[in-house]
């Protein structure tokens, strides 16, 4: 990650720590007492608060990857982060080939992986001795993962139940050793390769069926063999790095991290992500953000944000303030679109947030921007009225939300953003 991006994720740590300076500075139109609630609500979040923690302790995330030889575990690495890593391997267990590595990149590790090679292939010792589950068992409980990504091969049918029990039995015994269950997440990869496979990229409606079948048969697999996932997620990962597989082996580390994505194949990685992220301890949480996909980290942060700044407004439409609810939900995404605002790089003003949003709502800037936007809202989202409902809350400022990150992060003009903005209320 470069100094830029790092510098501004700690100017957002600063940013938290004078939220009440960041509030009062909102214009005199909006009550004292309002202020004083949408203070209240953000200082209250508790996930705000982790998120903040998080940015601060961020840490590379330790992942244990199982799978059997072939399924792709390297290359999903690779399309995890959006680069190619260099896997440098700290130790190699015993002779079954269990490897922790430390994935790097631009001098900067990613993430460790705890690599159990071959799952099933010599899970018994041939003289009776340890095995190869003995001694991954072990090695975890010094490496302490965060979780376990489970790959198997999305057309994959035979020796599933044998993996699975594979699984589970090393994260029972995990489990028993330390008093932590640790989430798994099952990883069906090269789904690029279900039929019709000659389609790689914007798959058709019957490849995505066939997609989901594979998901659902392996849900139901897990549930009979009592192996409990946070998801089962059918990803591709599959990147065309404009070299061959042996060019890229022998280049050096400062040449890998400067590739460039020559054909991207990726599939449903965002989505392996987010359920990862959401199941981690919040410093693995916000370092595997910062390891995934390194030029994305801002957009993935802005919206972790407004999904945050969304569920405050669902606390102000609970608990309303009678016949102001709208305006301080104004004054609330007000906050919400400065903070993406400075994210992106832009100085922190409540002039430039005010301007974006009656650009959005289509009002004029003259007189009182926050009831102009508040009885424009009442136009355009159905639902709002003296009393907000929750859910219109949580999605009308999740709109906004993300309307603020096309404009200020990913460059969207504002004539564009406008009809996103009509196609959302429609979608209302």
């Amino acid at each position: 990650m470069d100094n830029t991006v790092e510098e501004r994720l700690n100017r957002i740590r600063d940013l938290y720590f004078n939220l009440d300076k960041l509030v009062d500075g909102l214009p005199d139109a909006v009550p004292d007492e309002m202020k004083k609630k949408l203070k209240e609500v953000l200082l209250e979040n508790e996930e705000l608060k982790r998120t903040m923690q998080g940015l601060e302790e961020a840490r590379p995330p330790r992942f244990l990857m199982v799978g059997r030889t072939g399924v792709g575990k390297s290359s999903l690495i690779n399309a995890m982060c959006g680069m190619y890593v260099a896997e440098v391997s700290d130790v190699k267990i015993g002779t079954r080939g269990i490897e922790r590595k430390e994935c790097h990149a631009n001098g900067r590790m990613l993430m460790e992986i705890l690599d159990s090679r071959g799952i099933g292939e010599s899970v018994q010792a041939p003289d009776g001795g340890r095995t190869a589950e003995d001694e991954l068992q072990e090695e975890m409980l010094d490496f302490r993962p965060d979780a376990i990504i489970f790959v198997e091969r999305c057309k994959a049918r035979d020796r599933l139940n044998e993996d699975i029990i594979y699984v589970r039995k090393v994260r029972e015994k995990y489990e028993r050793d330390t008093g932590v269950e640790i989430p798994v997440l099952a990883v069906l990869n090269q789904a690029d390769e279900m039929e019709p496979s000659q389609y790689k990229k914007d798959f058709p409606h019957r490849k995505i069926e066939n997609i989901q079948q594979a998901e659902q048969e392996f849900e139901r697999l897990l549930a009979q063999n009592r192996l409990k996932v946070i998801d089962v997620i059918a990803a591709a990962s599959r990147i065309d790095w404009g070299y061959s597989s042996e060019e890229l082996a022998g280049m050096p580390e400062a040449k890998l991290a400067g590739l460039k994505i020559q054909d991207d194949g990726r599939y449903n990685i965002d989505k392996l992500i987010d359920r990862l992220e959401s199941s981690l301890e919040v410093d693995a949480a916000m370092g595997l953000l910062k390891a995934a996909d390194v030029e994305g980290v801002l957009d993935r942060i802005a919206m972790k944000l407004v999904r945050i700044f969304a569920s405050v407004a669902t606390v102000i439409a609970a608990t309303p303030i009678p016949l102001s609810d709208i305006m301080i939900l104004t004054a609330l995404q007000a906050c919400m679109v400065e903070i993406v605002a400075y994210i992106s790089g832009e100085k922190l003003s409540i002039k430039a947030a005010e301007k974006f949003i009656a650009s959005v709502l289509g009002v004029g800037l003259g007189g009182n921007i926050f009831k102009m936007a508040a009885r424009q809202l009442i136009k355009i989202l159905p639902g709002f009225g003296s009393a907000v409902s929750a859910a219109v809350a949580y999605s009308g400022t999740c709109s906004m939300g993300w309307l603020a990150v096309q404009y200020y992060i990913h460059g969207v003009d504002m004539k564009k953003l406008k009809r996103e903005q009509k196609a959302l209320a429609a979608a209302q």
